[in-house]
C-alpha cells in the first residue's frame, strides 16, 4: 500500500486529519464534508479488504484459478455428454 521511500506519508495524514477535524467544526455543511470524506474513506477501506480477500482465494489474483476452474468444470461436462451418460434421463 506505502512505498518504502515514501516515508511521509504519516506526515500527510496527520495533516488531513487536523483539517477534517477543523473543517468539521463548521456547523451543517463542514459536518455534511466530514461525512462525505468518513464515508469515501470507508467505502476505500472495504474495496482494498474485498479486493484482498478475493485475491487470496483466487490464488493468482487476476482471476486466473477461477477461469481455469470454470474451464475444467466444461470440459468435464462436455467428457460426460459425449460419453451419452444422460441418455437414459429422458
Amino acid at each position: 500500500m506505502f512505498k518504502k521511500e515514501d516515508g511521509q506519508y504519516w506526515a500527510w495524514a496527520s495533516l488531513g486529519a487536523i483539517v477534517l477535524n477543523t473543517v468539521s467544526l463548521i456547523a451543517f455543511i463542514g459536518w455534511l464534508l466530514a461525512l462525505i470524506v468518513y464515508l469515501a474513506a470507508f467505502g476505500t477501506i472495504g474495496k482494498l479488504l474485498y479486493e484482498s480477500v478475493w485475491t487470496r482465494r483466487s490464488g493468482e489474483g487476476d482471476g486466473e484459478q477461477l477461469t481455469s476452474d470454470v474451464n475444467q468444470h466444461e470440459k468435464e461436462t462436455q467428457d460426460h455428454n459425449d460419453t451419452g451418460d444422460d441418455a437414459g434421463t429422458r
